[in-house]
């Protein structure tokens, strides 16, 4: 007969698909919070920094196929800045075009990870 595998302290085991729902249910709150403030902030018309111009710039170089552009705001060699993040936003761009807005929404989509990441660290 199969039983419930119990803990030493007598309190029985988290069945994974509740797990999943809490994990999914952390990353919906994440995401929510994150981008409820960057597409406020992007239709209040906050200032855009030089880096994230510069990310930006670099993702559209590399979805059109010319690689990583040298130069930019930052008066450096492209390779400065980290490749995997404008390579990703790249992916959107090569999909739906330059679109500032989805590539916000991208960005909240991974940083709601980290209180993933964090809370996996955590167990």
């Amino acid at each position: 007969m199969i039983q419930r595998a119990d803990f030493a302290d007598g309190t029985a085991r988290r069945s994974p698909s509740a797990s999943i729902r809490a994990m999914a249910a952390m990353w919906l709150t994440a995401f929510a919070v994150r981008a409820a403030w960057a597409l406020t902030a992007w239709r209040l018309g906050a200032n855009v920094g030089p880096e994230s111009r510069d990310y930006d710039r670099l993702a559209w170089s590399l979805a059109r196929g010319a690689g990583f552009p040298q130069g930019g705001s930052t008066a450096g060699p492209a390779a400065y800045h980290s490749p995997l993040a404008p390579w990703i936003t790249s992916l959107l761009y090569r999909a739906i075009g330059p679109h500032y807005p989805g590539a916000l929404l991208l960005q909240c989509a991974r940083g709601a990870l980290i209180p993933l990441l964090l809370a996996g660290l955590g167990s």
